[in-house]
């Protein structure tokens, strides 16, 4: 499964996933990146349900992800 996000412009980019309990359990992405959208790959997740909190530039988005193996 493939998260996909979008970036509008080259900017430093952060993306964390967490479990309900509010733990960090993946830093998927943290650094520079080019514009347009781009995947990432969250199949070595558990089954279950996760959060995300993504950061680009100055843009903030929050959002879950369902996992069912």
């Amino acid at each position: 499964m493939d998260l996909e996000i979008g970036i509008p412009e080259k900017c430093k980019v952060e993306l964390r996933i967490y479990d309900v309990t509010g733990r960090c359990v993946r830093n998927a992405i943290d650094g520079v990146m080019e514009a347009g959208i781009h995947k990432v790959n969250v199949e070595r997740l558990s089954a279950g349900v996760y959060f995300y909190n993504f950061k680009a530039g100055e843009k903030h988005y929050r959002g879950k992800i369902l996992n069912i193996r």
